[in-house]
């Protein structure tokens, strides 16, 4: 019957038309995913991206030369490749270097942000001085120092002594606990700190405040009072003994 078979072609022609359409979208898909995997890959390779300038910030005692040094990037290197998280780990095993971000300014410029530690006190040992910060990171050894106002510490010996290592002394982490504690103003005039014991730490200041604290045993108590203390004096103080806070002794320059 001509009618049938007219149906059946045209069932046919929709059933290559449709096979044909799914041809060409899988062609497409697949031309698509090869022109990215091709592009991405001439991109990422690109020298387009090669590192050409390096930008240091926070850096005040190591110079943007060595940080640079320390990131140990190159003209070869591409930005898109760096691992920040490698370089990062990298420069913070620099003693000088408390903190360090990395981040991509596209195309091609690499910056670098480090945050470096501040020499807080010296300590004085057989050979020389060593210089820890706040917390009691080891910086570095001297055999003397340049700056007369870096407070000294007298009478702690270290075993071992690795620059870049905390030193965990117990006598040496009371005086910084108690030292932090202090006024910025009267610590900044602090030349040496005498730690016989545990017990027994001193002060003396450059002009010529004497400070018998003690142990950094209510190191708060004992900070607040010396601060009142030096507010209120109507003559010069020269000796303070906070040893027992309930119990301060206060001599003033005798006249």
């Amino acid at each position: 019957m001509p009618h049938v078979e007219e149906a059946r072609k045209r069932r046919h022609e929709k059933i290559r038309r449709t096979r044909t359409r799914h041809a060409l979208n899988i062609f497409s898909v697949v031309f698509v995913l090869i022109a990215i995997v091709v592009g991405g890959f001439l991109v990422w390779n690109s020298t387009f991206w090669l590192v050409k300038s390096v930008t240091v910030s926070g850096n005040k005692r190591l110079s943007a030369k060595e940080v640079v040094a320390l990131a140990d990037t190159d003209a070869d290197t591409s930005l898109l490749k760096i691992s920040t998280a490698k370089i990062e780990a990298k420069l913070k095993r620099h003693p000088w270097i408390k903190k360090a971000r990395l981040s991509r300014n596209l195309p091609n410029r690499l910056v670098i942000q480090v945050t470096e530690r501040e020499p807080f006190v010296a300590l004085k040992q057989p050979g020389g001085l060593v210089i820890l910060d706040r917390r009691g990171f080891v910086l570095q050894k001297k055999r003397a120092l340049a700056d007369k106002k870096t407070l000294i510490i007298n009478d702690i010996r270290m075993r071992k002594t690795k620059v870049g290592s905390k030193y965990n002394n117990k006598k040496l982490l009371d005086v910084l606990t108690s030292l932090r504690g202090l006024e910025p103003d009267l610590r900044s005039k602090i030349t040496w700190v005498s730690v016989p014991s545990l017990d027994n730490m001193s002060f003396q200041t450059s002009d010529g405040l004497e400070i018998i604290y003690g142990s950094s045993l209510d190191a708060v108590k004992k900070n607040f009072l010396i601060k009142k203390i030096l507010a209120e004096a109507d003559e010069r103080i020269v000796h303070i003994n906070v040893t027992v806070p309930a119990n301060p002794v206060v001599r003033g320059l005798e006249r």
